[in-house]
């Protein structure tokens, strides 16, 4: 692989795992100096095919920690004995649309809703996509909860646009 396309590689990593510091955070992380970090992407010396591979690991980690970390907060969350959480396993999410990079201008006809920690959106064919526009299985609720949820929100008199 050239050199080009491992500094692309490598960028979108750092910008998936850190934002826009990524550089600065990442030579934190990994205990190198953040200026080679810098060299390394303005192609001022030759990055390290390992460094590429480390970045893979390492995002799988930080996904590992994140994915159990959300589980465990929707478990004591317990939405279905605790009043503060009671009404929220189901939420509509007004304004959210799947992205359009897979389905286009359907991107528009679907609704999304929160459904214990997990986006799902469906239209009026009940196709259920995540947030990415995949098709995918509708988990922890069905297609009515969702449908419930939004009529819900649409006549909750807090929401009503005067």
């Amino acid at each position: 692989m050239n050199n080009d396309k491992k500094i692309e590689l490598f960028t979108r990593a750092g910008e998936a795992a850190y934002g826009s510091n990524w550089k600065s955070e990442l030579a934190r992380v990994f205990g190198i100096n953040d200026r080679s970090v810098r060299q390394w992407v303005s192609e001022e010396r030759r990055l390290p095919a390992s460094m590429v591979r480390a970045m893979v690991s390492h995002l799988r980690d930080r996904a590992y920690l994140m994915h159990r970390e959300a589980d465990r907060l929707i478990r004591e969350m317990k939405f279905d004995t605790d009043p503060d959480f009671k009404d929220m396993k189901v939420l509509f999410l007004e304004g959210r649309l799947p992205l359009q990079e897979r389905l286009g201008s359907d991107a528009h006809d679907f609704l999304c809703f929160d459904v214990n920690g997990f986006i799902y959106c469906i239209n009026k064919s009940d196709r259920v996509v995540d947030l990415h526009g995949n098709d995918t299985e509708l988990k922890g609720a069905s297609i009515l909860d969702l449908r419930d949820a939004f009529f819900k929100y649409v006549n909750d008199p807090k929401n009503q646009v005067d």
